[in-house]
């Protein structure tokens, strides 16, 4: 059925080859599996099996690579199409229509088949794979596992000799892995010869005659099904590859919690990009880990951004742990919409829709998932307690139990909690002694851009943020915040002044606006968004008493653009410039940008960090940059090629930004 001698395939403009010097047979009627890590050729060898390569991936392909009689590189691609089926990772990539039973009728449509014999056809297949309930039905309305059937359906329409998978189980849960196994089983009992390349082993072991082990390209090994199944564990993981049992998994997830201790982590994320190359990213998460047992609280208002989040990074984390989605807010059918609109598809991911939280409890330590998620704390509530879910008593007691259970079981367990509109949880912050990491996610909802903050961690630093911006494919990193906060910078515009601070150990750059003008009031509005209001009024009475300046028939409207909050204070000499900026309108040139705190006496105090701030600023291109005095003891200032100014005092200060 199948033989390949010597086959060797490099795509093309590959500096190597993909596959080297690969010799075997595959007899009809067996199921082998192709396994290894990662790009050890697996899925190049799938391709000679169905013709796509060198068809359809070109490159340079030596020795030689039969299948059901077709030699790859010789045999034209449709005389595949009647003796291969081929059902790949993503059915989506091989749908031609848009309804279920058009798709099964396609392939005999292609073979010019009588509308008759395609209707039998349709009829026998549906009946064979059990898919009545599948007919008739949009595409884009079925869920990952009933796709993936209708795709392998249409693979077998024409009666193939051989079918080829290529890891049709990677986006299915438990359920629809079953459904696949059994439908695999009936082409099998029919002597239909089946290659599936594939990582989860567990699922294949009643029916793979024959194991072939890929490494760099290589044929490394085979195994018959005995002999595979008496592999040591050890070896097996040596070899790369997962366990054959779903016990050998359990165990070894409870071997690895026994060794487990407070604090060590025990899923990390570093460097994750989520997209279809790493040249064009879809989305990159920020760098994370969990320790064993830890509980960490994400915090924020309604609709910011929280269950998205955590559904992204669930995608992420669901590639190699288990998790334990448990909403008390939506359905289940609304958090599977809300999935596929974000494009989460994991098959290790699974969803619960309670708010009895020993219930939720008793759940996890049945389970015992290798990560938690409660959405969220104020939907949860203890039957024995008498006040209503949401309370500061429900609250901090769900959290205590919920607490206690994670570090008994060593699970790292994320817990949402809503900010009210006086930005308390839950009236007071009765979680936060709790937990271990408290993260807050920031934002205006009419803005895109949100903020996660570290507030505590018990484990780790908190001296670090994350931007990230809403969009309709859910968070996407913004890698440079910066360059998003300058974007459309009026030019030659008063009371406009860019400002350098600190967000954690990173440095931000972000444009301050002030608006001054005659008052229509007997008593003159003030008004700070993204800045302390109070800390405006002090700098109002600083240069009304330091530099004659006055404000008391005038209003004043302070904005950072972007919906940024700043509150370091290095922020007063932009604000303070961008005020007198717009009292004067005198304009502050693009290029400049500053930073530094204002005293009461007008003199300007150092702040830290100030190597930092200026190579930023000149990162992103500003010609001057005016810094207190006493910020630049131990500062090289050769170093920089942006100009740097000196100042000691706010007339100073103003005097070098207007120049």
């Amino acid at each position: 059925m199948i033989e390949a001698e010597n086959a060797s395939f490099t795509y093309q403009s590959a500096p190597s080859p993909a596959l080297q010097d690969v010799t075997l047979t595959v007899q009809p009627g067996e199921c082998v599996v192709l396994c290894g890590r990662s790009g050890c050729g697996k899925t190049t060898f799938t391709h000679l099996l169905n013709g796509l390569s060198p068809e359809f991936y070109p490159g340079t392909l030596t020795g030689r690579c039969t299948a059901a009689g077709l030699a790859a590189g010789e045999a034209a691609i449709e005389a595949y199409v009647p003796q291969v089926g081929s059902v790949f990772q993503n059915p989506k990539t091989q749908y031609f229509n848009v309804d279920t039973t058009a798709e099964l009728a396609f392939p005999c449509e292609n073979a010019g088949m009588e509308p008759q014999a395609i209707r039998r056809r349709v009829d026998e297949v549906v009946e064979q794979f059990q898919l009545g309930p599948l007919m008739d039905r949009s595409v884009f309305k079925l869920s990952g596992g009933e796709k993936q059937r209708v795709a392998f359906a249409a693979a077998c329409m024409l009666g193939p000799r051989l079918l080829v998978l290529d890891e049709p189980t990677s986006n299915l849960d438990a359920a629809a892995i079953a459904q696949l196994h059994d439908m695999i089983a009936v082409m099998k009992r029919q002597g239909v010869t089946v290659v599936l390349a594939e990582h989860r082993l567990a699922w294949i072991t009643d029916l793979a005659d024959r194991y072939f082990f890929f490494a760099a390209g290589r044929l490394a090994a085979q195994w018959s099904a005995a002999e595979f199944a008496a592999l040591p564990a050890d070896t097996l993981t040596g070899y790369g590859l997962r366990a054959r049992t779903l016990d050998d998994c359990r165990a070894g997830i409870r071997a690895k919690q026994s060794a487990r201790c407070p604090g060590t982590p025990v899923l990390t994320l570093e460097g994750v990009t989520l997209g279809c190359d790493k040249k064009h990213p879809l989305r990159i998460l920020p760098d994370m880990s969990f320790a064993a047992g830890e509980i960490v609280g994400l915090m924020g208002r309604n609709g910011i951004g929280k269950s998205t989040m955590l559904l992204q990074i669930c995608q992420t984390l669901g590639d190699d742990h288990t998790i334990l989605y448990v909403s008390g807010e939506e359905s289940l059918r609304q958090i599977k919409l809300r999935a596929q609109r974000l494009g989460v598809d994991s098959g290790n991911l699974y969803l619960l829709s309670e708010t009895d939280c020993e219930a939720i409890c008793s759940v996890i330590i049945k389970e015992k998932p290798e990560i938690a998620i409660i959405d969220s704390i104020q939907t949860m509530n203890i039957e024995a307690i008498a006040s209503a879910a949401g309370s500061i008593t429900q609250v901090r007691e769900c959290a205590n139990l919920l607490m206690k259970t994670a570090k008994s079981q060593e699970i790292p367990t994320l817990i949402v909690g809503h900010v009210n509109k006086d930005g308390a949880i839950a009236g007071p912050k009765v979680m936060e002694h709790i937990v271990d990491c408290v993260l807050y996610f920031e934002g205006q909802k009419n803005l895109p851009y949100r903020i996660l903050r570290g507030i505590k961690n018990r484990f780790g630093s908190t001296n670090e943020i994350g931007v990230f911006e809403m969009n309709d494919k859910g968070l996407s990193e913004v890698a440079n915040p910066s360059e998003m906060l300058l974007s459309g910078r009026p030019q030659d515009a008063s009371g406009c002044c860019v400002a350098c601070v600190m967000e954690g150990s990173r440095p931000i750059l972000a444009e301050v606006q002030a608006l001054v003008t005659k008052s229509a009031f007997n008593v003159p509005r003030r008004t700070a968004t993204g800045f302390d209001y109070n800390r405006m009024a002090i700098l109002i009475a600083v240069l009304e008493k330091r530099m004659g300046y006055y404000f008391g028939g005038l209003d004043v409207y302070m904005n950072v653009v972007g919906g940024f909050d700043i509150n370091e204070p290095a922020a007063d000499l932009p604000v303070a410039l961008s005020l007198y900026s717009s009292m004067t309108d005198k304009c502050v040139s693009t290029d400049v940008i500053t930073f530094g705190e204002i005293g009461l006496a007008g003199e300007l105090r150092g702040v830290q960090r100030t190597a930092q701030r200026i190579s930023e600023a000149q990162r992103l291109g500003f010609k001057k940059c005016i810094v207190p005095a006493t910020s630049l003891k131990g500062v090289d200032k050769s170093a920089f090629e942006i100009e740097i100014d000196e100042v000691n005092t706010i007339q100073d200060a103003f005097k070098a930004a207007l120049e």
